[in-house]
């Protein structure tokens, strides 16, 4: 993307123009080329003053500003209206013209001429690779000019290169002026990427640096919210917030018509009348404010094919001029916007999905706990009274019966349990309950457990402990327990004969895997 020259804002005091205090690096004072090539046309020429001076992009041939102007006493910033004036002519013609001793008759209409006392003109017109004027250099004498031949034939030299430096100059600052804009751009880029929801003051931020890059006066940023606007951001040059009036608005009474925005489109407007401003704004101090803006640009937020707002800036210099690449800045960060809102929208409707799944898996856990518990109840009392049974006088068959009871039973409550230890996992809540308790004890528990499923495949299942091993250790004997018949489970499932051996020893934790 390309960037014009950055425009000067011109600022009226009495009858002298100076210019903006952000553009002064582009003052021909401080480049010493025009400052050398008017002195020295100055002290060649026998001249009583030299102006060289360059023309405001938007009022081209019309101020002269920029300027220098060197006379016996010394070099300084000179800024000249030229209309009414011989230089009118000179812009007019393209082409050098003179008036030896007889300025002020034939342009009776110069304050300066008269003022100063000179009576003697010529100037030379710089003009660029297309011709068009963009500065004039000047001759001022009290006194008609002695050698107009040697006068011509020096000037026409000096503008030459007068003409470069000029446009080598002009050249410069554009080139300044892109940097500064890609700069604001990269440095908006980086607060879109760099975290996962942009804040408010990176987007503020993001809206400063674009503004004053582009030396605006105000900036700002409307949200959508049906048909109502709200300001959620704004920034201004003078620190000074505008009128309250202007944060709560509807599109209808918003003083510029945004129906291309809302169609997505970027637009510069430079003519607000009072009469439409005060029709859709009935605040009078707030239209007086903002008329005091020339000229405006909005470009649209697009969130998912939707216009859910704009950003735009104002500026009230009558010389600001912006270029179709300004606008383009201002559409780029409309669109940065854009995908902010819609990364963050994700992100929201994202931690939304996650805290709905989290509560349904916690519903789900409790359900199942819940409904674990109850089913624990009367299978203990199946278990229970399957062992009374077992104790009475009972047939071969019948005890058969009782005891494949018992088992299902008891395998039924594993199952169980296992259930609600998997909750209590997913809940992240497994409490552990450390007391003594007997190895051998819980060993032979689980080996009881165990015994009905090996019998059904016809296996066998041993113990086998290390003498290292103690009597007594202090942990959890139910989750202890719990992993031995998984693993006793596992080991009948995917054994077809022989028998299954657990082997209890002793190792030191560093060995442990």
């Amino acid at each position: 993307m390309g960037f014009g020259r950055p425009l000067k804002r011109r600022c009226q005091s009495t009858a002298q123009y100076r210019c903006h205090p952000a553009v002064e690096y582009s003052k021909l004072s401080d480049n010493a080329f025009f400052v050398k090539t008017a002195t020295y046309l100055l002290q060649t020429l026998k001249v009583d003053a030299v102006v060289i001076g360059e023309f405001d992009e938007v009022d081209v041939g019309v101020i002269l500003s920029n300027s220098v102007m060197a006379t016996k006493d010394g070099v300084k910033d000179f800024v000249y209206n030229i209309a009414d004036t011989p230089c009118q002519n000179v812009v007019f013609k393209r082409t050098p013209c003179y008036w030896s001793g007889d300025a002020q008759q034939q342009f009776p209409r110069d304050l300066f001429l008269k003022h100063t006392g000179f009576n003697s003109y010529y100037g030379h017109p710089l003009l660029d690779t297309n011709g068009q004027a963009i500065g004039l250099m000047v001759l001022l004498a009290y006194h008609p000019f002695d050698d107009i031949s040697r006068i011509q034939k020096v000037m026409s030299l000096a503008a030459a290169n007068a003409q470069s430096e000029l446009q080598r100059h002009r050249t410069a600052q554009a080139l300044a002026y892109r940097l500064r804009i890609q700069k604001a751009l990269a440095v908006i880029s980086g607060h879109s990427v760099k975290a996962d929801a942009a804040t408010f003051g990176q987007i503020q931020d993001s809206l400063r640096v674009l503004s004053e890059a582009m030396d605006v006066d105000r900036s700002f940023i409307y949200e959508r919210q049906g048909e109502e606007l709200l300001l959620t951001h704004e920034y201004t040059s003078n620190c000074v917030t505008k009128h309250p009036a202007l944060r709560r608005l509807t599109i209808s009474s918003f003083p510029i018509d945004l129906t291309p925005v809302l169609r997505g489109e970027t637009i510069h407007v430079d003519n607000l009348s009072w009469e439409e401003v005060s029709r859709r704004l009935k605040c009078e101090e707030a239209v007086r404010q903002l008329l005091l803006a020339r000229q405006f640009v909005l470009a649209p937020i697009v969130e998912a094919g939707n216009v859910t707002g704009f950003v735009g800036c104002e500026c009230n210099s009558p010389t600001r001029f912006f270029a179709k690449e300004d606008l383009e800045a201002w559409s780029m960060f409309g669109v940065t916007l854009g995908f902010i809102g819609e990364r963050n929208r994700f992100n929201s409707q994202l931690e939304r999905a996650q805290q709905d799944a989290d509560t349904a898996s916690a519903a789900k856990t409790d359900f199942v706990a819940k409904v674990s518990h109850e089913l624990r109840t009367p299978l203990n009392g199946i278990i229970g009274f399957s062992d009374l049974l077992l104790s009475q006088d009972l047939t071969s068959e019948q005890r058969q019966y009782v005891a494949t009871t018992k088992a299902c039973g008891e395998v039924l409550l594993r199952v169980i349990n296992d259930i609600i230890s998997f909750g209590q996992m997913e809940a992240g809540d497994i409490p552990i309950d450390k007391c003594p308790f007997d190895v051998q004890t819980a060993l032979r528990e689980v080996g009881d457990m165990l015994c009905s499923a090996a019998k059904l495949k016809g296996l066998q299942v041993s113990f086998v402990t290390d003498d290292n091993v103690p009597p007594l250790i202090n942990s959890d004997k139910t989750r202890i327990c719990q992993v031995l018949m998984h693993l006793g489970n596992n080991a009948i499932k995917f054994t077809d004969e022989g028998k299954v051996e657990f082997r209890v020893r002793v190792s030191p934790l560093a060995t442990m895997r």
